[in-house]
């Protein structure tokens, strides 16, 4: 009877929790429905604002009396002309913000009217740009008689030279909307040709701003940055470029999707799961006269290796990740196939960005000697560079930043025509007095690891003394003491890490009398005057040094300081002779930076942006939530004997003692 009793209660306790499951389900079914309810009641309403904004927007752009004034007018047919196809661009703009999923009703709407048409008459509504395509319409026949197609190519036939003109075409092999750096496309057109070696930077600079004055490319904003260094092009351009580019066979497209298939101008695209296709095979691709091999969106790009033996014309090959970020993964199981990129004898550029699996660079690439570009950034598993990497005589560009790699080897100093060095590493076994980079005059941006804990950077700045073409320097600390060597005391501390010591500190501070006592002495520690951009990572120590001195850093427009233990910046008062000439600030992960946003102000007088992200001691500075500031106004200060407002000049006269305060 009892264990009748407990199994009734068993079954009892079971069916309630069951029950209470079920109920449990049920509310959240109803909770979902609710959401998804909610959604729909909140995008009916964003879509009725959208109808509204749209409204006003076509009523003020498309007014009858407009329309009927510009019809009305006496002048030129050219100038009426030039009038509606203004009207036509600011309709199609309003347009292309309309969702692609209600194109398809608007499709079958003119579908029934241009049936009930005589041919004559479509013909005349898309010669007059009545039909205007949504964008991603590439492949319909109709596009070339659109008025969006229409406005990209009078654009694209009005730039400078032809060079111009395959640059924009060189945007086919990036999906629509997507970022593209301007370094990126630096290289890539390096190595096609498309600008020379010569003032490259201000180059690709002025091909990028006639793009974007023409709508051809927008620049992509960040409020972090004061100039744009990224682009991407609208869906609408970047159909007709797609469209452009196949009647130039420049790529191959079909059905407006690029295919990994050789083009009349020697060109080759890596697309997805080209490595499955016919054409990755040797004799169905015939790469001997390839000239510009690029990876457009394929994660596996081993196939590529068996063709190295025959593309003895190759200028350009972009095997590594051409995007921002690192979503997309790219991987080799091996580098053998490196020992057969010395037949590549023409090659410019060659870039592995962000491939997994390289773990050694063989002395084979060293018998490229016309390679102007090796990029190596981020391929996480490289851990060793060629020994006979300073027979690369013609190399501009080097990149081996985010890599495994612990020492750099012998024959840097033979790389006499290198301008930018990016991830050079000094380690336990360098020599403090003969750092490789010191011979490199040419050098215009540099980037430093420092692995060596005893290594002081009053050597690594003497080592830059005779760098007079430097611009751009980043220094990174990533010394770390061994677990069973921490001794504790500061002094020992301080000279393990390069920190300034109580004695080194009291030496400095007299050596700074000495020079305000006498200018005629030279502090040996000083950075080159040339410098505009200072990275300062992990920067060990806690008291300024003394070649972070505002007199000898004149020209520095751009200061970077990421973490480390720096407690302030300079020693000396803010003065008109003792302030920075800096316009762009930076300021991160400082937990013992101390300083107050009147006292930075007088520090930077010039400036005129400030990001600070996670600095609690640097206070009152009146950034936005993002840590950003930037000055709305010019600058504006107060001379000491005047009541007068004037407004500074962009290079400060260092030579006057004159007292000047930022309101």
């Amino acid at each position: 009877m009892q264990a009748t009793v407990k199994t009734v209660k068993a079954e009892a306790e079971e069916s309630c929790d069951t029950l209470t499951k079920m109920k449990m389900h049920a509310d959240l079914e109803i909770r979902k429905l609710q959401s998804d309810v909610g959604q729909m009641i909140s995008a009916f309403k964003n879509l009725t604002q959208f109808q509204n904004n749209m409204s006003k927007l076509l009523e003020h752009d498309l007014r009858s009396s407009m329309v009927g004034a510009i019809l009305q007018k006496t002048g030129s047919i050219k100038s009426r002309t030039q009038d509606l196809k203004e009207i036509r661009r600011k309709i199609f703009a309003l347009k292309c913000q309309i969702p692609s999923s209600l194109y398809k009703q608007s499709s079958r709407v003119l579908l029934s009217i241009t049936e009930s048409l005589a041919d004559e008459d479509i013909v005349e509504i898309s010669e007059t740009g009545i039909i205007c395509l949504p964008a991603g319409l590439h492949v319909a026949e109709e596009f070339e008689k659109s008025s969006a197609f229409e406005e990209v190519v009078e654009k694209f036939q009005g730039l400078d030279d032809f060079t111009q003109k395959l640059c924009l075409l060189s945007f086919a092999v990036f999906p629509e909307n997507r970022e593209v750096t301007r370094t990126m496309l630096m290289y890539w057109w390096i190595g096609e040709g498309f600008i020379s070696c010569d003032d490259f930077e201000n180059s690709v600079k002025r091909i990028l701003d006639a793009f974007s004055a023409k709508k051809l490319l927008e620049p992509v904003e960040d409020e972090r940055k004061l100039l744009p260094n990224s682009y991407k092009m609208e869906p609408h351009v970047h159909s007709a470029v797609i469209y452009l580019a196949k009647e130039m066979d420049l790529f191959a497209s079909h059905n407006g999707k690029l295919i990994m298939k050789k083009s009349s101008k020697k060109k080759v695209c890596l697309v997805k799961d080209s490595s499955l296709l016919r054409e990755a095979k040797t004799s169905a691709m015939k790469p001997g006269t390839l000239q510009t091999v690029f990876n457009s969106s394929e994660r596996f790009p081993d196939f590529t290796f068996k063709w190295f033996p025959l593309m003895d014309s190759l200028r350009v090959l972009y095997l590594g990740r051409w995007e921002r970020t690192d979503e997309r993964h790219i991987e080799v199981k091996n580098t053998e196939f490196l020992k057969n990129i010395k037949s590549l004898k023409k090659l410019w550029l060659a870039s592995f960005k962000g491939i997994s699996g390289i773990e050694k660079i063989e002395n084979s690439v060293c018998a490229l000697q016309n390679l102007v570009i090796l990029d190596l950034r981020a391929c996480y598993d490289l851990q060793v560079l060629p020994n006979d990497i300073g027979s690369l005589e013609n190399l501009i560009y080097l990149d081996v930043s985010k890599c495994l790699i612990d020492r750099m080897p012998n024959g840097f100093e033979r790389l006499s025509r290198l301008e930018v060095l990016k991830g050079f590493v000094i380690s336990q076994s360098d020599d403090e007095d003969n750092c490789a980079f010191k011979h490199l005059v040419k050098l215009r941006k540099l980037s430093i690891t420092i692995k060596n804990n005893r290594f002081k950077a009053e050597n690594l700045i003497e080592s830059l003394r005779d760098l007079m073409r430097l611009e751009s320097l980043t220094i990174a600390w990533r010394a770390r003491f061994p677990v069973d060597d921490r001794r504790g005391e500061e002094t020992k501390e301080a000279e393990e890490y390069g920190e300034t010591t109580n004695e080194e500190k009291e030496n400095q501070n007299k050596r700074w009398i000495r020079m305000l006592e006498n200018p005629a002495i030279d502090d040996i520690s000083k950075l080159p005057s040339s410098l505009k951009k200072l990275k300062l990572e992990a920067y060990p120590g806690k008291y300024p040094p003394s070649w972070l001195n505002p007199k000898n850093l004149y020209n520095l427009e751009k200061l970077s300081i990421e973490g480390g233990n720096l407690s302030r910046i300079s020693d000396e008062p803010p003065t008109e002779e003792n302030s920075f000439g800096v316009q762009i600030l930076r300021l991160k992960y400082l937990h013992e930076f101390m300083v107050e946003w009147r006292d930075l102000q007088a520090l930077f007088p010039n400036m005129i942006l400030l990001e600070k992200y996670q600095c609690p001691k640097v206070t009152f500075c009146p950034t936005n939530g993002n840590g950003v500031w930037k000055r709305s106004q010019p600058q504006m200060v107060i001379e000491s004997k005047g009541s007068s407002l004037v407004r500074p000049q962009k290079k400060t006269d260092r030579g006057k003692a004159r007292k000047c305060w930022c309101l």
